[in-house]
């Protein structure tokens, strides 16, 4: 038993208790002969009715809240009117100990008060109420399977939210206008009055005014509970959006009113931004983060695509041909898998986007910041930095491989920046997003001049005019440099040095 079901259920035996007497003020006498002594309140004949209600009350509790987790019909009503259910259990378990009553009276020829029936359903609607409440506020930390069945309206929900926020304060008054007119018509009319005069209709009064305002403020009291614990689900659950955990589910059950169509709707708000998130990672694998992020957002539209102005990045293994053919097909596989996840990881990190794999090579571009590219300091300094860190990559991978007893692997990269188209190349059948232009061309023969110079890293010359101090000093000039397939020469840096 939890806690919280252990101090309600210490406060509503209390309360029952407590009812007798304050009955007996109201002008219930369930107890003809007050001589006999009881283990309740009063006498015999009212324990004996707190007793079978109790018990009732119980096993009707137990049976709601073992089926809140079952399927059926009715079992699903159970699930949606929880508070509905613990009130219902409560009034036929005092209906049942009631007539109980009755028969023990007629068995030991003793009447009731002709109004015992209408004052204990008073008073088992009083009860029955405060155990709805507070039952409701027990049992709601019970973990229970969430399902995706949309809860109703927000209309009908705010209308039922108010409903039961104003319900005891309605009841409550009924019950102290029933109560005043009900005395004062048995006085008036000069009937056997539970009081003798005005004076003790007020003292008599005064008494079960504080006890109903008690009622109401323990009602109260469970009810907002009740709604604190909902404000802490929805700021624990927005917390978990803020973490980007959209796995986490708000617990629903013994949810109420606005709060659950709120948590309905941050679960059903967690489930679509996880499968969004889920389906960026797996389109990220094909194509570039930012690619796949335009996709989701349907920016990408088939047309001539646009011009922009990047930071190429373009790498290649040295000698892969020799090497390939003294390894097995699945050594090859093996070879390249490790050395492509080495490199993608700086990447990554760099937030670099892969274009493409040709062959052994990568071909990769700084996402522009704007469209503008007014940062492209910024962008030749990340694609630079980047590049390095490949080179550092590489060298622990390479101690992987000799473990594995595969070849060290040496690589070329050509960093270059110039304008390029971007867009979809392809048919109706089968496109393809990427970058064209000949910039590519310039950083493939970049990359090329590497072996030829001696270097692993070769930059164009505006690139390393962009470079802070620090990074320029790690290049050396190897002046203006004539590639096969352009005409004018490029103006060449070189290193790590």
């Amino acid at each position: 038993m939890s806690r919280r079901l252990g101090i309600f259920l210490f406060i509503f035996i209390l309360i029952n208790l407590l009812f007798i007497p304050i009955l007996s003020l109201y002008g219930l006498r369930v107890c003809p002969v007050l001589s006999i002594p009881g283990f309740g309140f009063g006498c015999y004949y009212s324990g004996i009715y707190i007793f079978i209600a109790n018990l009732l009350n119980g096993i009707l509790i137990f049976v709601v809240h073992s089926n809140t987790k079952k399927k059926g019909p009715m079992l699903n009503w159970i699930q949606q009117n929880t508070m509905v259910a613990y009130a219902v259990a409560y009034f036929i378990s005092t209906l049942v100990a009631l007539v109980s009553l009755q028969i023990l009276l007629n068995m030991n020829h003793l009447s009731s008060q002709s109004r015992a029936p209408e004052i204990l359903g008073l008073a088992s609607l009083l009860l029955g109420i405060l155990q709805a409440y507070g039952l409701n506020w027990a049992l709601a930390d019970a973990a229970v399977k969430e399902e995706d069945n949309p809860p109703p309206a927000f209309g009908k929900l705010w209308g039922s939210h108010v409903f039961r926020t104003m319900f005891p304060l309605i009841v409550i008054s009924s019950v102290i206008l029933h109560f005043l007119i009900s005395q004062s018509i048995s006085f008036n009319e000069g009937r056997t009055a539970p009081v003798a005069s005005h004076d003790g209709l007020i003292e008599q009064t005064s008494y079960v005014v504080i006890f109903m305002l008690a009622w109401l403020l323990l009602t109260f009291t469970f009810h907002f509970l009740s709604e604190k614990d909902h404000v802490i689900r929805l700021q624990d659950h927005l917390d978990h959006l803020k973490k980007l955990d959209f796995k986490f589910r708000s617990n629903m059950h013994q949810a109420w009113g606005l709060w659950a169509a709120l948590l309905h709707q941050l679960n059903l708000f967690s489930k679509i931004l996880g499968e969004r998130n889920q389906l960026l990672k797996s389109f990220s694998r094909f194509v570039s983060a930012g690619v796949a992020r335009e996709a989701l957002k349907g920016e990408i539209k088939e047309s001539n695509g646009v011009v922009r102005e990047i930071t190429i990045i373009m790498s290649d293994i040295r000698n892969f041909t020799a090497m390939a053919e003294k390894l097995s097909p699945q050594q090859v596989v093996v070879l390249l898998n490790e050395y492509f996840t080495a490199m993608l990881d700086v990447m990554t990190g760099y937030q670099i986007s892969v274009d493409k794999f040709i062959g052994d090579g990568i071909l990769a571009y700084v996402e522009p910041y704007s469209e503008d590219s007014t940062n492209v300091n910024s962008e030749n300094r990340l694609a630079v930095e980047a590049s390095l860190e490949m080179l550092r990559r590489l060298r622990q991978l390479n101690n992987k491989l000799k473990k594995m007893v595969l070849p060290e692997i040496k690589i070329g990269i050509g960093v270059y920046r110039g304008s390029v188209v971007i867009g979809l190349i392809g048919s109706e059948t089968k496109l393809q997003h990427t970058i064209i232009g000949d910039t590519v061309n310039r950083s493939a023969r970049l990359e090329g001049l590497c072996k030829d110079l001696g270097v692993a890293i070769a930059i164009s010359g505006s690139v390393w005019n962009s470079l802070d101090k620090e990074t320029q000093s790690l290049f050396g000039s190897h002046g203006l440099q004539t590639v096969k397939g352009i005409a004018e020469a490029i103006e060449v840096y070189g290193g790590p040095i």
